[in-house]
């Protein structure tokens, strides 16, 4: 399934390294939405344009909802691979507390630094793939 080439691999895979950050991040946004007022936005120095509350809102949601589509492209990849070791391969390297090398992963799953490297593609491929439908890359 080996069909991205080496910057096409390393947007993939940089998705899957900023999952959390995503997730964190969209936690943020909501919180401060919800806190938010016209005074608040004014002094945080979010509104350094002159925006009014209804720009800063428009571009707050634009920005959630970017973030939301790269999360869900990981979380549809994590979907489809659960339960394989091609999901276990995933949790370790990207989702622990405290991923780990791949040289570890292989250890622990009794796989080939080969083998791991072949079910990485593939894993990156459709994440990728996932991508293009939902916006974010272009073939």
């Amino acid at each position: 399934m080996g069909i991205l080439n080496h910057t096409q691999r390393k947007e993939a895979e940089q998705l899957f390294k900023d999952y959390k950050k995503y997730k964190a991040k969209i936690e943020d946004i909501r919180i401060n939405t919800i806190l938010a007022t016209p005074e608040r936005i004014s002094l945080n120095g979010n509104n350094s344009r002159g925006d009014t509350v209804g720009d800063i809102v428009v571009r707050i949601e634009k920005e959630s909802k970017e973030l939301q589509k790269r999360t869900s492209i990981v979380e549809a990849t994590v979907s489809r691979y659960k339960g394989t070791l091609y999901g276990q391969l995933i949790d370790l390297l990207y989702l622990q507390n405290m991923p780990v090398s791949l040289v570890i992963a292989c250890e622990e799953l009794y796989i080939s630094k080969q083998y791991a490297y072949e079910c990485l593609t593939n894993v990156l491929t459709f994440a990728y793939m996932v991508g293009v439908q939902k916006g974010i890359f272009t073939v």
